[in-house]
């Protein structure tokens, strides 16, 4: 009935999708993308890493200032590039901020726990140690647009994944300075006063998986990573759904 009225639409075009069950042994997860965009999709999930030549689905690569933050490694999907025609992933990622797509979110989520699986094994990481969080979006946006977007993204992947998600990080209250347009020493300065450690929540000893949506100069996640650091963390790694096409080829 709910299909009936309100068709599902591709995430990327809004194109209508071909209706299809929830999910079936077959098809774990609804359609969020047509296949027009899916094949797209994939295209650019085929970009290598300038710095490491690895796919970018292998590569744990990161901007410089993650490195200092003592971030263990930087996981994500696609590389974000602005042009005049948005390529899929941006309209993608455009699509989760501004509406809540419990489809999309999943799918992208789905795409996020391979990565997430890869490290448990290749680190042999202890699964009742390992708690997920993410970077609150500001209290404006997700008042405007009714979602957070990363935090969204961390529930559904904590989900897939069987791992617990808890909110180690908050937004500084009254402060919605947005990172958007701003140079990169501002950025840096933006994260130290947007982000702070949430109260009576606990990482001491853990490994933490942070997640945010999208990740360009990496301020706010070297940001998030200290914090999490400073509360006892064990370690912390990052996993965002885009990394700027910027860091590609140089570690800044």
């Amino acid at each position: 009935m709910r299909d009936l009225l309100f068709p599902p639409k591709c995430s990327a075009c809004g194109q209508l999708l071909d209706w299809m069950p929830e999910a079936t042994a077959s098809t774990p997860i609804r359609a969020a993308l047509c296949p027009a965009c899916h094949k797209k999709w994939e295209n650019e999930r085929l970009e290598t890493c300038g710095i490491c030549a690895k796919p970018i689905n292998e590569c744990s690569c990161m901007p410089k200032i993650l490195q200092t933050a003592k971030c263990k490694g930087f996981y994500k999907l696609v590389y974000y590039e602005a042009q005049k025609v948005a390529p899929v992933q941006n309209k993608i990622l455009y699509h989760i901020k501004r509406k809540r797509d419990v489809h999309a979110i999943r799918f992208l989520s789905t795409e996020l726990a391979t990565s997430v699986e890869e490290l448990i094994q290749a680190e042999e990481l202890a699964r009742e140690d390992l708690v997920i969080t993410y970077l609150p979006r500001t209290h404006a946006a997700r008042l405007e647009f009714g979602t957070d977007q990363a935090e969204e993204l961390a529930r559904e992947l904590a989900d897939v994944c069987g791992l617990p998600m808890v909110q180690c990080i908050r937004r500084r209250y009254f402060f919605n300075g947005k990172q958007k347009r701003l140079s990169y020493t501002r950025r840096i300065k933006n994260a130290e006063q947007a982000f702070l450690p949430s109260r009576d929540v606990s990482c001491k000893g853990k490994t933490v998986l942070l997640v945010d949506d999208m990740v360009t100069t990496g301020a706010g996640a070297a940001r998030g990573t200290k914090i999490l650091r400073r509360a006892g963390a064990k370690a912390v790694y990052c996993f965002a759904i885009a990394s700027d096409i910027v860091n590609k080829d140089t570690v800044r």
